[in-house]
């Protein structure tokens, strides 16, 4: 007979032969659709409680690094991958087993422990299977490495010893009897497997591994983040034109469309796919692309500023003996084109003209093709002892005119004569004052200023160049190497170093100009020194105007990543997407309309879209809500499917453990493969489509089997106890006669009773698991095998070349072959022992 203890049917037992009469076949047809609808209902609310998950792990808390605060997520990705991850992808499966055993009495079932192990085995073997080919053809092959070996070496390791660890407890320890101690050490495998993937994770047991440290000040909602340095990525862009309300929707929208989905995203698209729904995670929009830049532009490096032509004194500052007579001082243009003219004149400071000089005024006029002019100044010479005196050459800057020439006047409209009385060369070097400068970003160049002291006889001359610190060469300044010639009376130089703009937040970048070599020019044999500095420090800061700019987007983007965070806020927007909402209504697939297909799912699948709507918004207390009554919720549904498959298989013939390890294993685990796909060809690395599957297996045991053995365990102890054969034969009512009516159900004759009566425990039939387990671990030893291979000989894990031996075809069809013997081995286990029903 066919039994079933949720109310699919009206009575709670019926006798049918398991034979494919028309009544017999017509309900197997229907209990088989069923069965796959409950197996997008059990889809759509692991879905929901994904979606809660994925909420709760995209928390975030503030800290403090140094004098600044950060923020950072509450949640380290692998303690959340191996806890909530684990528990959303593997709940159906570990509360089929959870309320399985409850449901019978804490009788041992076949239904919930053979869908863990037939679930893993497909997780393993099919998975990993569609994941090595999946990546797309390319010349040279895509490939997706495993990048946290670590924490990959830990979960493989336990996903293999979790099944080990059923075989020597059901097989060798106590045979047949699961007791308390074994389920308990099973259950806290879980607890010590995230333990040490974690210290994996934080190089606890290598000493080369990197722990990362605090990100830098990040804002997020629902797994969107936004940082200062994304900002700046993604500023550069936009057009200069977009305002900061426009410029701050366009960072939002770019920012939505880069992120990388989580494996939670990835699995609730797989269901949302399958059902008709809208796909979590928004893509951005449509984006207005009026408003940035073109590709070659944002390819293109920044380049430092271009210089401006201009017409100026080619040097700031001169000295001149009074004994020399006159003063030859010197204009440039940096253009020769056309004609350019302005007035000039002298004006006095502490030097009087008539007495210490002669005064000039006149008009200075280049001529096409002159790069210089010279104005010469007369200086007297009186027999007066007297201290240095300075006078000034101006230009007038309302007099100037340019025809056919793109020159401008310099900044500097005069310089500076000094009448001093020392014939030495002097020595160069910095002043004190000019030994620090800072430029902003924006600011195009920084201007050095060289002197020479000491005395200005001679032409003298020195090396200058640019040497990095915390700034970059070519990508904060253009790196100078030249040699700087001083002539004859002039003490000052200007040396323009290029900042090259790339519109960054946080800049405080330094670099330092330093002078060396110095020689007097056609005098050999004459030593020149250098002055006490002779290093200059350069300090490029971040623009003002472009701080505030960023800061006025980050601000707004941080209100328009609420249009892209995940989860939902009323009961009223559920109940409305349940209903109404078809397909992926991306505002950039405007001329996109959802298929007939889309249509049909969302109708088959509507109830429960409508049932499941009931579960708490995710924006309740922070998605806890909504995560532990979607969990009950798979409860409900588990309950259904157990119920369904156990009489499909009746119906057919079919025992439950193989109906467990092909269709309720295969049920469960679609949406994994899905994801698993997605995450091999959308990822950089292979983390996600492996590194998840080793840990959800692992976690699949270690409660999904560990928790029933334990409350198991502890139930039957407590209602059995010792006995002798005539206590425990008592009456039916009698607790400890329980033992014996399970004893009897588990082979011929019941357990062999000893002399110290009948040892208290859990009774599990050790033979056909632990002959599944066997199998399946010989079987992922040599999957992992493979996985070692491939990464030695094609550096990676997925994807690589087709062909050639263990190429990613003839991989595909080895793990798909290991699924198929390991499907194989439980049938002839099963056979062997009358479990298929012969009629």
């Amino acid at each position: 007979h066919c039994t079933a203890w949720t109310p699919v049917r009206l009575t709670r037992r019926s006798r049918v032969r398991p034979t494919f009469r028309r009544p017999v076949a017509i309900r197997a047809i229907l209990y088989f659709f069923g069965l796959i609808w409950s197996f997008l209902g059990v889809g759509i609310i692991s879905d929901k409680f994904m979606l809660a998950i994925e909420v709760i792990t995209a928390q975030e808390k503030t800290v403090k690094v140094g004098e600044a605060t950060v923020s950072v997520k509450v949640w380290n990705a692998t303690v959340a991958n191996l806890t909530l991850m684990a528990l959303g992808s593997s709940a159906p499966e570990i509360l089929l087993s959870v309320i399985e055993t409850t449901s019978a009495n804490f009788y041992s079932g076949e239904l919930g422990p053979a869908t863990i192990v037939g679930s893993a085995a497909f997780n393993l073997f099919m998975i990993l299977a569609v994941c090595v080919t999946a990546l797309p053809a390319a010349d040279p092959p895509e490939t997706r490495k495993i990048d946290e070996l670590g924490v990959y070496c830990v979960t493989a390791f336990f996903s293999v010893f979790a099944y080990i660890l059923l075989f020597v407890i059901v097989m060798v320890s106590s045979p047949n009897v699961i007791e308390i101690w074994e389920g308990v050490f099973t259950l806290l495998c879980f607890p010590i497997l995230v333990v040490l993937a974690y210290g994996a994770d934080r190089g606890w047991f290598s000493s080369g591994q990197v722990v990362p440290t605090h990100a830098e000040h990040m804002i997020g909602i629902g797994g969107q983040t936004l940082g200062s340095a994304k900002i700046e990525e993604l500023m550069k862009k936009i057009d200069k034109s977009a305002s900061a309300e426009e410029a701050a929707a366009l960072v939002a929208q770019l920012n939505a469309q880069q992120q990388k989905p989580s494996r939670a995203q990835l699995r609730m698209n797989a269901i949302r796919s399958m059902t008709g729904q809208k796909a979590v995670g928004k893509k951005g929009g449509k984006v207005n692309k009026k408003l940035l830049k073109s590709e070659e532009e944002t390819k293109a490096a920044p380049a430092a500023a271009k210089p401006v032509d201009e017409l100026t004194f080619e040097f700031e500052d001169y000295a001149v003996l009074e004994s020399d007579g006159k003063v030859v001082i010197t204009l440039t243009r940096t253009s020769t084109e056309g004609t350019c003219s302005v007035d000039y004149f002298t004006e006095d400071e502490t030097a009087t003209a008539g007495k210490d000089y002669v005064a000039v005024a006149g008009t200075l006029t280049f001529a096409a093709g002159e790069a210089k002019k010279e104005v010469t100044i007369e200086v007297i010479d009186d027999e007066e002892v007297e201290v240095d005196e300075s006078f000034v050459l101006k230009l007038k800057p309302e007099t100037y005119k340019a025809v056919g020439n793109p020159c401008v006047l310099g900044k500097s409209l005069l310089t500076r004569i000094k009448i001093i009385d020392d014939d030495e060369p002097g020595q160069l070097g910095y002043d004190a004052k000019n030994t620090g400068v800072t430029v902003s970003e924006t600011g195009g160049f920084a201007k050095i200023i060289v002197s020479r002291s000491n005395g200005s006889n001679g032409s003298i001359a020195c090396k200058f160049t640019t040497e990095a610190i915390s700034a970059e060469a070519d990508k904060d300044f253009e790196k100078v190497e030249q040699e700087l010639v001083f002539e004859a009376n002039a003490i000052t130089k200007t040396v323009e170093v290029p900042i090259i703009d790339n519109g960054r937040y946080n800049l405080n970048a330094t670099f330092k100009c330093v002078l060396s070599e110095p020689r007097c020019v056609g005098a050999a044999g004459v030593t020149i020194t250098m002055s006490e500095h002779t290093e200059c420090i350069v300090t490029v800061v971040a623009d003002e105007n472009t701080k505030k700019l960023y800061d006025n987007v980050s601000k707004l983007a941080k209100l328009k990543l609420e249009d892209y965070k995940l989860g939902t806020a009323t009961w009223a927007e559920q109940f409305s997407e349940a209903l109404f909402q078809v397909g992926d209504d991306e505002e950039e697939d405007e001329d996109w309309t959802p298929g007939t297909m889309d249509y049909v799912m969302h109708v088959i699948t509507v109830p429960w879209k409508l049932f499941f709507a009931l579960v708490p918004p995710t924006d309740y207390l922070g998605g806890t809500v909504c995560f532990v009554v979607a969990l009950a919720f798979i409860g409900i549904v588990t309950c259904l499917i157990g119920d369904l498959a156990a009489i499909f298989g009746c119906l057919i013939g079919l025992p439950d453990s193989i109906t467990a390890i092909t269709l309720v294993a295969l049920g469960t685990s679609l949406p994994d493969t899905f994801a698993s796909k997605a995450a091999a060809i959308s990822d950089d690395n292979a983390d996600a489509s492996i590194g998840n599957v080793t840990g959800s297996n692992g976690v699949n045991v270690f409660l999904g089997i560990g928790l029933p053995w334990a409350m198991a365990a502890f139930y039957w102890n407590g209602e059995i106890g010792g006995c002798t054969e005539e206590s425990c034969g008592a009456a039916s009512e009698n607790p400890k006669s329980k033992y014996l009516e399970w004893s009897a159900r588990v082979g011929e004759g019941g357990l062999t009773f000893g002399e110290h009566g009948y040892t208290p425990g859990y009774v599990v039939e050790g033979g056909p698991l632990g002959i599944s387990v066997v199998a399946f671990c010989l079987c992922a030893g040599v999957a992992i095998a493979v996985l070692y291979y491939r990464r030695v000989t094609y550096g990676a894990e997925l994807g690589g070349p087709k062909g050639g031996f263990l190429g990613a075809t003839m991989t595909s069809y080895l793990f798909t072959g290991l699924w198929v013997t390991y499907i194989g081995v439980s049938c002839i286990v099963v056979a062997s022992k009358g479990g298929f029903d012969e009629e």
